[in-house]
């Protein structure tokens, strides 16, 4: 396949696992919510989010190991690949022993520093060891799937991940029957990790993506350090970025109570959808344009990049549309009344979702081109600043405190610089840069005058009010974002992609029919 293809086939294998994650929301939501009462979600939430910081321990070395490897991806029986294969997985296996051992800690001094009920404490305990020791092992296989990735098949990682998603739900499912509770998540999360990585391992095997048995290679120290130093900046970058973007629950649990890390979960799920479907257009691009840089096609890159920051500024804007005139009403419905969030804090988390898409386009260029230097250190800052400032304003204005919290820092720091690394990068100017996203951020004044037109149909029914924002996101959103979001060079591009991804469609139907 060519890289135009192997991008096209990843963005839709992308959507395709953004809509078996709705699905899997959709189901598991008011399932969980039928068997476990509100503070037993919140603990459920709070977990999940703990074990994704234990993640971070891999500093980097999952996207070392990835980025590694396209240089070397077309010489697979080379050694030097097999070389950085066998080097990850060693590393990662100790770092999962490690995972480990710190889930062990936080299980144990976890209901001393958070508020748990003392009924939830001891669930809370055997919940954090069995989700680390599975956060361990997915740790030590991570390795697995990464050949995919710097090959630039990540559509059948999506695919992987999505019928592991589905496997899920029956998982859970039945062990919400079986009277399991809150452990019913770590089953439906065991296996689904499993079959994950046995279909990633299947594929990559039958497309010839690990070394033969005479190349795998051995341990290198000069390919570790090397591996490491990039690994580690990647890792604080990451880390910078989970304390912005992800420790939000820990807040609102800390501030509110797991009541209140409940409605968290449950009402912000829509931004999470979102951002997933903003975002496939740079993780279905990202290893195509790291190909570009390492052929050393600045040129080349320049282009492609502007044209994945313009069109995820687009999405990013008709994401946030979607929020501020629907997330409310969905929430209300979904919950049946259980959970209520205002509609002032949708336009909220729709701003939030442009910067940040924006932001995240522009950060990941370091990883890209592998000059990370100090963008290392700016999410970290972000994320520092966040919860200093999130503190009061949360105390004072709940969740819209937080949330404007977020929005301050993700502007001032991590999305100011970001762009200032890009300029310096393909040495233009930092407002040429800004101009990427220029049409589409002025059609954010719009969104903020549909959010302020909700309130004014509160006597409405929630199905009633879905129905409006539905009209309104097709007859006034997509043609505004269609006419004014994008050029006229734009719109031509997109035309003639569709045009091209229909013939190669009805090209390939016409060659199976023969």
């Amino acid at each position: 396949m060519s890289r135009a293809e192997r991008f096209l086939s990843s963005l839709a294998s992308g959507y395709l696992l953004v809509g078996a994650t709705l699905l899997y929301n959709i189901i598991v939501v008011p399932l969980a919510l039928h068997y476990l009462d509100n503070a037993e979600f919140g603990l459920w939430a709070l977990v999940a989010q703990l074990s994704s910081y234990l993640t971070m321990l891999d500093l980097g070395m999952t996207g070392s190991v990835a980025r590694f490897l396209v240089d070397y991806k077309n010489d697979v029986n080379g050694g030097t690949y097999g070389s950085i294969l066998k080097t990850g997985q060693r590393v990662l296996a100790l770092q999962g022993v490690a995972v480990a051992i710190l889930g062990a800690v936080i299980a144990v001094v976890g209901p001393a520093v958070l508020p748990i009920p003392d009924r939830l404490q001891t669930d809370f305990a055997i919940l954090m060891v069995m989700q680390s020791l599975l956060s361990s092992l997915a740790l030590a296989l991570r390795t697995v799937g990464v050949p995919l990735w710097s090959h630039q098949r990540n559509d059948i990682t999506y695919l992987a991940a999505s019928t592991s998603l589905l496997i899920a739900i029956g998982i859970l499912w039945a062990g919400f029957r079986l009277g399991w509770g809150v452990y019913s998540v770590t089953a439906s999360t065991g296996v689904s990790l499993l079959v994950e990585v046995s279909l990633s391992w299947v594929a990559s095997r039958r497309l010839g993506l690990y070394p033969s048995r005479d190349t795998r290679g051995t341990f290198d120290r000069r390919l570790f350090r090397g591996m490491l130093a990039f690994g580690k900046d990647m890792f604080v970058l990451r880390l910078g970025f989970q304390l912005a973007s992800a420790s939000q629950i820990i807040l609102v649990t800390r501030i509110i109570g797991l009541e209140g890390a409940s409605a968290w979960s449950i009402s912000t799920k829509g931004f999470s959808m979102a951002q997933q479907l903003v975002g496939r257009i740079l993780d279905s691009s990202a290893a195509g344009l790291t190909e570009i840089a390492v052929e050393g096609e600045r040129t080349l890159l320049l282009r492609r990049f502007r044209d994945v920051v313009s069109v995820t500024g687009i999405l990013a804007v008709a994401g946030a549309a979607g929020l501020a005139v629907l997330n409310a009403s969905v929430v209300e419905i979904w919950t049946s009344g259980r959970i209520s969030w205002l509609p002032r804090d949708d336009f909220l988390l729709g701003l939030l979702l442009f910067i940040t898409s924006i932001a995240r386009c522009h950060a990941e260029l370091v990883g890209i081109s592998k000059d990370v230097r100090s963008m290392k250190y700016i999410y970290l800052v972000e994320g520092a600043a966040f919860v200093a400032l999130a503190i009061p304003l949360g105390n004072r204005f709940g969740f819209s405190g937080i949330l404007f919290a977020s929005i301050v820092c993700s502007v001032v720091i991590t999305c100011t610089y970001a762009l200032i690394r890009t300029a310096t990068y393909f040495r233009i100017m930092p407002t040429d840069v800004a101009l990427w996203v220029a049409r589409p951020a002025c059609l954010l004044v719009l969104v903020g005058g549909l959010a302020s037109c909700v309130p004014l149909f509160s006597d409405a029914t929630a199905m009633a009010r879905v129905g409006f924002g539905v009209g309104v996101l097709v007859l006034v959103v997509v043609p505004s974002l269609w006419m004014v979001g994008m050029t006229h060079a734009e719109r031509a591009e997109a035309v003639g992609l569709l045009r091209r991804v229909t013939a190669n469609i009805m090209s390939k139907a016409d060659r199976r029919a023969r």
